[in-house]
């Protein structure tokens, strides 16, 4: 995955969209965070 300058704000987008179902599924909490993880740790956000 190419990660540029969309994803912070997409995923703070996403996350304040979404935030009530992330709260009330602890899977889905966990998915989230992986993702969240493995996008910025790859990518070369300079």
């Amino acid at each position: 995955m190419l990660a540029d300058g969309h994803i912070p704000w997409a995923c703070e987008a996403f996350s304040g969209l979404q935030g009530h179902d992330l709260l009330q599924s602890p899977a889905l909490v966990w998915c989230w965070r992986l993702f969240m993880v493995t996008s910025f740790s790859s990518c070369a956000c300079y």
